[in-house]
């Protein structure tokens, strides 16, 4: 009994080691994900920092509070889609099937794109309706964040593109570079050009940030995807 109690006591450190290592793995696996869900508030936070920066006051606040309403609409449709194709990237990049998973990520590719031009449209040309439902009575408040709402939305187009994109090297096990692009559409890129581009540009300038933060991120995933398919070719 007692040789069993120390035999016990002698593997408990590797077991604990084990599972501390097993579950940062799946925690980091993971943890792109948590990045893509929670950059919502994150990108709130920073913009809402930006408008009492630049002075628009009340008003700014009241028309950023509608419009995140809407943007929170426009990102929900790409990260329930994401989120029901990422099983899918998944299944086929377990199984290595190359073909299956090239062609699936092509076409997945097309659909996000268009749909993302489409709902930016359908967001600027509906953004007066949809922001009456509020507050109907405040017409300088919603003219104010209608027209704030153009340059907001049509930079957006994007966004969709980068989850997809996030949640494919997520699926592929290539965490590192999922985590990276999470980051920079959240806490990376909106900040810096929060600060930079109002300054060079004029406060109107703060309302472009976050889709051009999308549009750098985009880049990013584009020269990444090369890079692996330069990579693959030399080997």
């Amino acid at each position: 009994m007692l040789r069993r109690g120390t035999l016990y006591l002698t593997r408990m450190p590797g077991f604990f080691r084990s599972f501390f290592r097993e579950a940062g793995r799946i925690l980091y696996a993971g943890f792109p994900s948590f990045v893509m869900e929670y950059s919502i508030g994150i990108v709130t936070f920073f913009i809402n920092r930006a408008i009492v920066r630049e002075r628009f006051g009340s008003q700014g606040f009241a028309a950023f509070l509608i419009i995140g309403y809407l943007m929170l609409l426009y990102l929900t449709v790409f990260l329930g889609m994401a989120e029901g194709l990422q099983p899918v990237f998944s299944l086929l990049a377990g199984k290595k099937d190359v073909r299956g998973l090239r062609d699936l990520q092509a076409y997945s590719r097309k659909v996000f794109l268009v749909l993302g031009i489409v709902l930016s449209i359908l967001c600027v040309g509906l953004s007066r309706p949809f922001y009456s439902i509020f507050n109907s009575q405040d017409t300088a408040l919603i003219l104010f964040a209608a027209k704030r709402s153009v340059p907001f939305f049509l930079l957006l187009f994007p966004a969709g593109g980068n989850i997809l994109q996030i949640t494919i090297h997520q699926a592929s096990g290539q965490t590192g570079t999922s985590l990276l692009l999470a980051a920079l559409r959240s806490f990376l890129l909106p900040p810096v050009l929060l600060f930079v581009l109002p300054a060079l540009a004029g406060p109107e300038a703060l309302w472009c940030c976050q889709g051009l933060a999308e549009i750098g991120t985009a880049l990013a995933a584009l020269g990444i995807g090369r890079g692996l398919a330069v990579r693959k070719a030399e080997k």
